[in-house]
């Protein structure tokens, strides 16, 4: 009886040692992993704080490309009133030219006779009088009529004009000379010029070497 007695006080005092070590170890363990957690709250807050950086730059970053894009669209705004405005005055220039009034012509010498008869932008053909050509130009009939409008820079009101001379042909046309050059420009209201600017008697050499072959025109200076 004593024996039995004396096996369970040894496997109860077992008992408490194997409890008593297993609850060290967890205790020690509990206590290790409680050591740890601060370690990584800190790096987790570090990568929390990296990433909030990267976040703010690339918000930063954005803002620029915001800022930028209004800049272009403010820069694009004010080129389309430009351009309006550019399209309005041409506009303006045009109307003003067709409707400008013509100067009579000076006369005198071997010059193109002065006045001419009243040309509108109705008017087809010649004119019920037509003005006398110099004796050196080449003279063409309504019938040898040109499109006159192959030159850069005559329009229909412009090449009427012309007609409204007895000029039909890229032939006469080229041998324009300064003088006569300038004569018509005259009349041409707001752009006295062109004639010799835009090289009205070259392009006509060249329609006319286009359509006639190589026939030798009078040579001039222009």
């Amino acid at each position: 009886m004593t024996l039995l007695w004396s096996e369970i006080l040894i496997c109860l005092l077992l008992a408490f040692l194997l409890g008593l070590l297993i609850g060290w170890w967890i205790w020690s363990r509990r206590k290790e992993t409680v050591k740890e957690v601060p370690a990584d709250d800190t790096h987790w807050r570090n990568l929390e704080a990296d990433l909030r950086a990267k976040l703010s730059a690339k918000d930063d970053e954005l803002n620029g490309l915001r800022s930028k894009v209004n800049g272009l669209s403010a820069d694009l705004s004010a080129c389309n009133d430009k351009v309006a405005g550019l399209t309005r005055a041409n506009a303006d220039l045009s109307a003003s030219a067709a409707t400008s009034v013509m100067p009579a012509f000076p006369s005198g010498g071997a010059t193109m006779v002065s006045g001419l008869a009243a040309l509108t932008d109705e008017d087809e053909g010649l004119p019920s009088a037509p003005p006398e050509l110099p004796t050196w130009m080449p003279r063409a009939e309504i019938g040898e009529k040109e499109d006159l409008k192959e030159i850069v820079g005559v329009g229909p009101f412009l090449e009427k004009k012309l007609n409204a001379y007895g000029i039909y042909t890229f032939r006469q046309v080229a041998t324009l000379t300064k003088d006569n050059i300038k004569e018509v420009g005259a009349t041409f209201g707001a752009f006295p010029d062109r004639i010799e600017r835009e090289e009205w008697a070259r392009q006509a050499r060249e329609l006319h070497a286009k359509y006639h072959g190589g026939e030798e025109l009078p040579k001039f200076s222009n």
